[in-house]
């Protein structure tokens, strides 16, 4: 974090949130960021190999020459990242998840070789087990692909430049009193429910 553009000290809790998503549920948009935030910090809960299926969490691809500029920087290999997983196009992914459904099991040398040579595609997904943390720049592009079956649960945490915030949601204000509270809250969700239902 020292060489990045920010105090790291003078980083505060934005907002800390509990999320269950179900059955076709999920984060679709592939250019979603977190605005406001510096670090956003996600916690995974369930354990995919029993509680659900798909809800992938997917990052965008580092290009080949970006990859091999940090690889030269840094003199460390890709066993060192703190984001796991082979990069595989979307719909190669989906086939290999549907595939496997909750198995450990292995692709072949044949099978990899195939998915080399239809091509790269922009979209990384991440290996993410039960406990595993995945740390990344807020502004960085990533999506939640859906929930087949069972309840994924996740916590994730985001930190900005700014106060430490308790006021019950993803605060806007850095500085000074926010008077949002939880019974606000519980309006809007009320509120947003019903104009869902209607």
């Amino acid at each position: 974090l020292s060489s990045l553009a920010f105090d790291p000290e003078s980083l505060g809790v934005r907002c800390v949130e509990y999320h269950e998503v179900q059955e076709k549920g999920g984060l679709p948009s592939p250019k979603h960021f977190d605005g406001g935030s510096i670090i956003t910090i996600d916690v995974m809960l369930s354990d995919p190999t029993h509680d659900f299926t798909g809800g992938t969490f997917t990052t965008h691809k580092i290009p080949d020459d970006e990859r091999k500029k940090k690889k030269k920087k840094s003199n460390k290999t890709e066993k060192n990242n703190h984001i796991k997983g082979k990069c595989r196009s979307m719909e190669q992914y989906e086939k290999l998840d549907k595939k496997n459904d909750n198995q450990n099991q292995h692709q072949t040398k044949e099978e990899e070789e195939d998915e080399d040579d239809d091509g790269e595609e922009d979209w990384c997904p991440q290996q993410f087990e039960k406990g595993d943390v995945i740390v990344f720049l807020s502004h960085k592009y990533h999506f939640v692909q859906p929930v087949r079956s069972g309840l994924r649960r996740v916590m994730v945490i985001e930190l900005w430049q700014g106060e430490n915030r308790t006021c019950a949601h993803r605060c806007d204000k850095h500085w000074g009193h926010c008077y949002h509270n939880r019974f606000v809250s519980v309006i809007e969700r009320l509120v947003m429910s019903s104009s869902i239902d209607s």
